[in-house]
C-alpha cells in the first residue's frame, strides 16, 4: 500500500468548500475507475486570520497506480487548473508513505 501526502491552505472558507465538491465531484469518481486505486481523504482545519489547511491522503496498491495518476512524477502534486485557482498556497510535491494493509488501522 502507498499512502501519497498532499498539504494546501485556501483563503477563505468558501474556497476550502469549492475544493471539497471538486474532490467530491471530479477527482473521486476519477479515481475510483482508476486500477489500484484504495482510497482517499480529505483532512480540513481552519486556519486564524481566515483559510483552511487541506491534507489529503490518497491510497494506492503499487507505485505503478502512482504513476498512472501522479503523471509527471510519483511524488509531484497533481492539481487541476480549477483547484490552483481556489488555493492561495500548497506543496508543489507530495510526501509518499508505504505500509501493508494490515498496518493501517481505522481508528
Amino acid at each position: 500500500m502507498i499512502a501519497r501526502l498532499w498539504q494546501g491552505r485556501t483563503r477563505n472558507a468558501d474556497d476550502a468548500a469549492a475544493c471539497e465538491e471538486l474532490l467530491r465531484t471530479k477527482i473521486l469518481p476519477e479515481l475510483r475507475g482508476m486500477n489500484g486505486h484504495e482510497g482517499a481523504c480529505v483532512l480540513r482545519r481552519s486556519v486564524e486570520g481566515g483559510g483552511d489547511d487541506l491534507v489529503d491522503l490518497t491510497l494506492f496498491g503499487s507505485m505503478d497506480a502512482v504513476g498512472a495518476f501522479a503523471g509527471e512524477g510519483p511524488d509531484v502534486a497533481n492539481l487541476s487548473p480549477e483547484a490552483r485557482e481556489l488555493l492561495s498556497d500548497f506543496e508543489e510535491s507530495c510526501a509518499l508513505r508505504s505500509g501493508s494493509e494490515t498496518g493501517m488501522i481505522a481508528l
